[in-house]
């Protein structure tokens, strides 16, 4: 445990994951001030440190790397910035100020402007509505990994997954490397989370099969893992298995946002900023999947390094008011839209970025209007799971009142 040298900074990053080490190094770069990155865990990093799959590094170091070892890299980049480890903070207050607990107990920073870089966490078997017993082998996938690369434990022999997401399939790299034999994936909804032409190559490769439209309703066992109930087409199924691995349905680590004075989103489960990624208390700023889960980890990297332009720019009051912003307004089948709002005008902005979420797996025609008046069209076959993006010309946002967002169906 590393407590803080002091009780005021210029900046100070809550979480040091690839977001805020990004965000950390950036602003050291600009010449922010004095910076302080602030750690939950023993040492900063992120989710990477414990995931072995080399997937890592390409864009912020131009090779691929395993979890670990860009953890390791991104860490580095980052001397001199001064970090506190072990540390939690336990209330977001206004004005910039922060209530923590650390090995000195508890006490309060203060900062000019603050980062929120808390990341995600993995929707939990309770969350998704599973019953049955607690056997031994049912792991979420973070967990999976470190039970493999760092405890050196093989949990199960023939699990099944559930999900298809891109971690999915990480899953089942991994399980490969060690030894591991998946019987299934299960995907609740009637097409795969990726691309059915990429899920078709993996199952007709690996001969893994994936059952869509299946709902895991049950977990059997006692003391291990026996089988799992399933639902399909409304019959009652059992497969036999060890483990279960639940994958992905990322949620944002939101929750000092929702017990603090910011205001909360309840569609993407994080909290609600404008373009610069700035809260409802302009002291605040967030970056990375606290913001709406989840994006890879080069992703992250360059939000956080893209959050730091716009906190530099705060400190030198160069951003809009960011009490001139217009909400987005969306209706069913949109889930959430970010960011939330606009601060108008957009002159020293980013050509507005949006990303935006479906309730359920959704074609259809993607609509903008600003004001009434069509300015944007897309068409659009989306999952829960996945994030469509869309960029806007900022002469479409010229003297915008009301912006709407809408999706027709067919």
């Amino acid at each position: 445990m590393i407590s803080p040298n002091k009780e005021k900074y210029d900046v100070i990053i809550v979480g040091g994951g690839v977001s805020g080490l990004s965000a950390a190094k950036a602003l050291r770069r600009m010449g922010a001030g004095d910076i302080l990155v602030i750690e939950r865990e023993e040492e900063c990093g992120g989710a990477p440190r414990h995931i072995m799959n080399p997937f890592f590094g390409l864009r912020e170091f131009g090779l691929p790397m395993t979890g670990p070892t860009y953890a390791r890299r991104m860490r580095r980049r980052i001397k001199g910035v001064e970090t506190a480890t072990g540390v939690s903070i336990t209330r977001l207050l206004p004005q910039g100020m922060l209530e923590v607990a650390g090995p000195d107990g508890l006490y309060t920073l203060e900062a000019r402007r603050i980062v929120l870089a808390t990341g995600t966490r993995e929707a939990s078997r309770h969350a998704r509505l599973v019953s049955g017993g607690r056997p031994f082998g049912v792991i979420t996938y973070g967990a999976f990994q470190r039970y493999v690369h760092f405890a050196g434990l093989k949990p199960f022999q023939r699990p099944a997954i559930v999900g298809t997401e891109w971690v999915s399939f990480s899953a089942v790299h991994t399980m490969r490397e060690i030894g591991v034999d998946p019987v299934c994936m299960l995907e609740e909804h009637p097409r795969t989370t990726v691309p059915e032409l990429v899920a078709e190559a993996f199952e007709l490769y690996l001969m893994i099969p994936i059952h869509r439209g299946t709902h895991l309703r049950r977990i059997l066992g006692r003391g291990n893992v026996e089988g799992a109930e399933i639902e399909r087409d409304g019959q009652v199924d059992i497969i036999r298995c060890d483990g279960i691995v639940f994958t992905g349905k990322f949620i944002p680590e939101a929750h000092l946002i929702r017990s603090a004075h910011l205001e909360f989103d309840s569609g993407s489960r994080g909290p609600m900023t404008d373009q610069y990624q700035r809260l409802s208390d302009p002291a605040y700023f967030a970056c990375g999947n606290v913001l709406r889960a989840v994006q890879a980890s080069w992703v992250c990297s360059r939000e956080g390094e893209r959050v730091a332009r716009f906190v530099n720019m705060s400190l030198s009051s160069k951003l809009p008011r960011a009490d001139d912003s217009v909400p987005l307004r969306f209706s069913d089948p949109i889930r959430f839209v970010w960011p939330q709002r606009l601060a108008l005008p957009n002159r020293h902005g980013p050509r507005p970025h949006l990303t935006i979420s479906f309730l359920r797996p959704t074609r259809g025609t993607l609509r903008l209007l600003v004001n009434g008046r069509e300015v944007f069209s897309k068409t659009v076959d989306a999952m829960p799971e996945q994030l469509i993006s869309i960029v806007l010309k900022p002469a479409a946002l010229k003297k915008a009142n009301e912006i709407e967002i809408s999706c027709e169906t067919w």
